[in-house]
């Protein structure tokens, strides 16, 4: 707790010294809260947790051996025969990075056609021919679907996962060892040149900390960029039957099932009754009706290993009698989905051992939400020991049962660990006893206002940390899923810092930053660095003192005036000028390096501008808002930004129509 005030007093003390001086032009009190202030930490009691389970294996020892010199090499990338879509993308990007670092081109080559020996040059990709003739093996080191392994015997490099997509990441992390290789957006990366390249005797095992993770960015789905940031595209390699989290309705669609079996509802029909409301014989038939639903599922997709059963996206539950005994019983309605899918799970397991089910077996796994009304978990509280318990053997999740803890009622501007999210840090240490395994849906993005700063980073790094512990097996933030393009706010920092951190939770936060910020805005990132910490410090003055830490921040009003003065809001325009000007003899030496960095400037400053509109309008002149405006539209045609909130009727060209300037 001393850590987490310390860095608050600091914040504190650089808005009071400095980013508050000339204020009392608005006629604000800035050290008063009106809302009776906030961000107050937990009692000293509460453990911040750390992590060290991960296993980040970086063993090599140099060689003389030379791999490429002066735009050539002798090396080849091997692939299996008829390789899989994730086998060829990874043979390609390690073709087009080596090339880019080194000048040379490496051919691409089948197993078929090259042998292994200890002369051989080769980076072998993949647990093809030539990886069994070297006489290596994976087995015992549970690499799952993403970790990999690189190993080098004789003259040759093998990469390889026990699956495609570890394979694929591999070869990124061969990239980092040997060329600085990273990722940061879609149209940002950073790699070494080398006129010389000598071989390296590897032996590095890396796993990701948080097994699969995936983004609910729509700039990177479907882009080799989402890949090489080492997220999982959310698709039926996956799940099986619906992607989405929000699946009952897909297994009991109302069209089918309202008419002859209301039973299988709520009174609004807006959710399943997961006990058919006392009735046995409906309830038997829901378990005949969600049985063949997975099966179906898992008899179409052969690879994937999980399937969701989920409830609808509502703030509401079944509240019949039978439902509300169970809940009398459990303390939380979450017990009647528990019970229901424990049986299911028991179903479809004994399904999978009979002939029939036996060629679709597989180590599945059925999630569902604790979500809106099923947050709370069925356990028991005992305050001497703060310690949970289940309140019996049933609500607790079967070997293929896992939560999907998704707390969207959360504070994410504040420590999993402050006073403001103290039930939810309850929440999920509660579903811990119940679960060994977990997956987590999170919201790092605030949902009625893309274009405004949606601090989160303070507590970003001991949420994964926390995720981590909890054995978090799938996390999913959900971003800003419907931009399709680019963001403001910084939120392209926050993206990278989900890939970093998904990967390895004890990666260090400053060192990221750094790197990101001189890989997105070159020249100018001391400038760029300088904005973005002066727009932290006012954040942590407005959750200490101005009431805007609050539950359910992904929904927080961002735009008021005692959270953005109007002189602020002038200063860093000014810095953002200053930073282009950083940039702009690049113009004439490397036009495509200026353009990056002009586009990623100016996408920041469009947060700043849209502030000044959206709160300060009637003290500017109207030519002056003019121009602002039309550069807001400008630059987010440029950037790709095309949403201002969640929602269908909230683009910016509805802004643009309301602004005036379409």
């Amino acid at each position: 707790m001393k850590k987490d005030f310390l860095k608050r007093l600091a914040f504190t003390l650089l808005a009071c010294t400095f980013l508050f001086v000339g204020c009392v032009d608005d006629e604000t009190d800035e050290t008063e809260n009106e809302n009776g202030g906030g961000g107050a930490s937990a009692e000293e009691s509460v453990v911040r947790e750390t992590f060290d389970g991960g296993v980040h294996q970086y063993d090599y020892t140099e060689t003389t051996h030379v791999m490429a010199e002066n735009g050539s090499s002798g090396y080849k990338i091997v692939v299996e025969e008829n390789a899989p879509k994730e086998l060829v993308i990874a043979s390609e990007e390690l073709q087009m990075f080596f090339k880019e670092a080194t000048g040379a081109t490496l051919p691409i080559v089948t197993d078929a056609s090259v042998g292994y020996s200890q002369t051989a040059e080769l980076i072998v990709l993949g647990q093809n021919n030539v990886f069994q003739n070297a006489g290596l093996s994976t087995d015992g080191l549970n690499l799952g679907m993403n970790g990999y392994m690189i190993k080098t015997k004789g003259n040759s490099v093998f990469i390889t996962g026990d699956d495609v997509y570890g394979t694929l990441f591999g070869v990124y992390g061969f990239l980092e060892l040997e060329y600085n290789f990273d990722c940061f957006a879609v149209d940002c990366y950073t790699i070494d040149q080398k006129a010389k390249t000598t071989l390296k005797n590897f032996d590095v095992l890396d796993l990701p900390d948080i097994p699969l993770r995936s983004g609910g960015e729509s700039m990177l789905q479907g882009k080799v960029a989402e890949k090489r940031m080492r997220f999982m595209p959310r698709d039926n390699k996956l799940f099986a039957g619906t992607i989405g989290v929000h699946s009952t309705f897909e297994c009991f669609p109302k069209a089918t099932y309202e008419a002859t079996y209301p039973n299988f509802y709520n009174a609004e029909k807006n959710e399943l009754c997961y006990t058919a409301h006392g009735n046995e014989q409906q309830l038997a038939l829901m378990h005949e009706i969600a049985l063949k639903y997975v099966q179906d599922n898992f008899i179409q997709n052969t690879e994937a290993h999980m399937i969701t059963f989920s409830h609808q996206d509502t703030m509401s539950w079944c509240y019949c009698e039978a439902c509300a005994a169970v809940k009398e019983k459990y303390g939380a309605f979450s017990a009647t989905a528990i019970h229901f899918i424990n049986d299911l799970a028991d179903d479809v397991e004994a399904w999978m051992e009979t002939p029939e089910g036996q060629p679709y077996a597989r180590d599945f796994k059925i999630t569902f939400l604790a979500y809106t009304t099923t947050e709370a978990a069925p356990v028991k509280y005992d305050e001497k020991t703060d310690t949970f318990t289940p309140v019996d053997d049933t609500v607790i999740c079967g070997d293929h049962v896992q939560v999907m803890f998704a707390p969207i009622n959360m504070d994410y501007q504040n420590s999993i660990y402050e006073e403001v999210n103290a039930s939810y840090y309850k929440n999920f240490r509660a579903w811990r006893v119940l679960c060994d395994e977990f997956n987590i849906y999170s919201y790092h993005a605030n949902y009625i206002d893309f274009l405004s700063f949606f601090d989160t980073f303070e507590q970003l790094q001991e949420f994964y940390i926390f995720a981590a512990n909890s054995n978090t097996q799938w996390l999913y933030d959900l971003g800003q899923g419907q931009n399709m393009g680019g963001a403001t706010g910084w939120h392209m920092l926050k993206i990278y810092l989900n890939s970093k951190f998904g990967w390895n939770v004890n990666y260090n936060f400053n060192e990221l930053v750094d790197k990101f910020f001189n890989a997105y805005y070159g020249p100018a990132a001391n400038v760029m660095m300088q904005i973005f910490q002066e727009q932290r410090a006012r954040y942590a003055y407005n959750l200490e003192y101005e009431g805007l830490t609050v539950t359910r921040s992904c929904y927080a009003v961002l735009t008021e005036d005692k959270y953005w003065p109007k002189n602020l809001l002038d200063r860093w325009v000014e810095l953002y000028d200053e930073a282009l000007a950083a940039i702009a003899p690049l113009q004439y030496t490397d036009f495509e390096k200026y353009e990056l960095y002009s586009k990623n400037i100016r996408m920041e400053r469009l947060s700043v501008y849209y502030s000044m509109v959206a709160i300060h309008e009637n003290k500017y002149s109207a030519e002056y808002m003019w121009e602002v405006k039309n550069e807001c539209k400008d630059i987010a045609a440029l950037a790709g930004i095309i949403k201002l909130a969640e929602g269908d009727d909230n683009t910016l060209v509805n802004l643009w129509m309301e602004w005036g300037i379409l």
